[in-house]
C-alpha cells in the first residue's frame, strides 16, 4: 500500500509485484541490467529527473515522469528530520526546559523532540491549577514545575525508598515536630521525611512560576516538591506541614501550591492550611496568646519555648493573620535555601 511516505524505490517494487514483473523485464524495456533495477529498488539510486523520465516511458500505463518526481518530494518532505528551531518552535516552553536542564538541550533534533514529548505526556500530574497573584503566574511555568517534580520524586529515582505507611504518620510528625525547632537541623529534615516512605524534593520554580508547593499521595507512593520561594525557616515549616496534611488526607492529583495566595477558596486548601497551622502550634493556644495583646519580642518567644517551636514561627503565623506587620523582628526569620539546596 502506497502512502505519503513511501519511497519512490517501494513504489516501483509493489508496482512490479503488480505487474508480475521481474527486475530482469523493467531493466530488458529501459536498456539496463538486471542489477540497475535492483539498485533502484533498493534505494541506492535517487530519484531525480532522468530517472523519472526513463520509468515513465519503460512502464506502460504506469505513472509519468512528473508522478514519479512527486512520489520523490512527498517521500522525502515526509521523512525530513526536524531543524532545533523547528522544534523549539513546536514545544511549549521548550527553550525554559532547555535553560532549566529539566530537557537535555545538547541532543540532535530528533531526540531533543522526543524528549520534550515526552516530558509534556506527563501534563496529568499537574492538573486543576489555582490561580493566585495574577502579576507572577504563568500557568505553563508551574505546570512545567510539577512535571519535574513528579519527574524527581518518582520517574527519574535511583535509590530505594521504604514502603509508606499511614499508620506511621503520628510517629513522623513528633520527629518532625522535634526537629522543626533548630532551623540548624533543616538538612536532616528531608532524610527523615524519606525514611518513612515519603519523596521529598526541593526544586527551585522558574521565573513567573509563583508556586511554593506541591503534594500528591499518588496511589500509596507520596511525594512532595517545594521551591523554597520563600526561603525563610517559618515559610518552610508552613509549606511542608501543609503539604503533609495533603499526604495524610490521600489527596491526589494534586494542584501547585501557593501558601501566600490573598483568598483561599478551596476546601481542601483551607484543610490543609488549618490542619497544619494546627499540628505547628494548637489553634487554642495561639488564640489564647492573641488575646492577650502582648506582641513583644519576650512574649513571642515565651509562648515557642513553651509550646516547643522556633520564635520564627510563631512569627510568621502572626503576620499571616496580619497580627503583625513583615517588617517587625525582620531579623528572627532565618534563612533556609543555601542550606537545603546544597543538602
Amino acid at each position: 500500500m502506497t502512502t505519503q511516505s513511501t519511497s519512490p524505490s517501494q513504489h516501483l517494487k509493489e508496482l512490479l509485484e503488480e505487474r508480475g514483473w521481474k527486475n530482469a523485464t523493467l531493466a530488458e524495456r529501459m536498456g539496463r541490467s538486471p542489477q540497475y533495477v535492483t539498485d533502484i529498488i533498493k534505494g541506492k539510486k535517487v530519484m531525480d529527473v532522468d530517472l523519472a523520465i526513463e520509468l515513465g516511458a519503460a512502464i506502460p500505463d504506469g505513472p509519468t515522469a512528473s508522478v514519479w518526481m512527486e512520489y520523490a518530494i512527498a517521500y522525502r518532505q515526509a521523512s525530513a528530520q526536524p531543524t532545533r528551531p523547528q522544534v523549539l518552535e513546536k514545544h511549549e516552553y521548550a527553550k525554559d526546559l532547555i535553560k532549566l536542564k529539566w530537557v537535555d538541550g545538547s541532543k540532535n533534533p530528533v531526540e531533543l523532540d522526543k524528549e520534550l514529548e515526552a516530558f509534556w505526556a506527563l501534563k496529568g500530574v499537574a492538573a486543576n491549577f489555582r490561580t493566585s497573584l495574577a502579576s507572577s503566574v504563568n500557568d505553563i511555568a508551574k505546570r512545567a514545575w510539577a512535571i519535574q517534580v513528579y519527574r524527581q520524586a518518582i520517574q527519574n529515582v535511583a535509590v530505594e525508598f521504604p514502603v509508606y505507611d499511614e499508620k506511621k504518620l503520628p510517629k513522623l510528625f513528633a520527629d518532625l515536630k522535634r526537629l522543626m525547632r533548630d532551623p540548624a537541623k533543616v538538612k536532616q529534615i528531608k532524610p527523615l521525611i524519606e525514611s518513612y516512605g515519603i519523596r521529598l524534593v526541593y526544586l527551585p520554580n522558574p521565573k513567573q512560576c509563583a508556586v511554593d508547593g506541591i503534594a500528591s499521595y499518588n496511589s500509596g507512593v507520596p511525594y512532595i516538591g517545594l521551591s523554597l520561594r520563600i526561603a525563610r525557616f517559618d515559610s518552610f515549616v508552613f509549606t511542608l506541614w501543609h503539604e503533609l496534611m495533603h499526604i495524610a488526607h490521600q489527596d491526589s492529583n494534586m494542584r501547585p501550591d501557593v501558601i501566600d495566595a490573598p483568598i483561599i477558596e478551596d476546601e481542601i486548601e483551607r484543610r490543609a492550611n488549618e490542619k497544619a497551622s494546627e499540628y505547628i502550634l494548637s489553634n487554642r493556644v495561639y488564640k489564647q496568646f492573641v488575646t492577650t495583646g502582648d506582641f513583644s519580642f519576650k512574649a513571642i518567644e515565651q509562648v515557642a519555648l513553651d509550646n516547643k517551636i522556633h520564635h520564627s514561627v510563631l512569627l510568621g503565623r502572626l503576620k499571616r493573620d496580619h497580627i503583625l506587620d513583615w517588617s517587625q523582628f525582620a531579623r528572627e526569620h532565618p534563612g533556609v535555601r543555601d542550606a537545603l539546596v546544597s543538602s
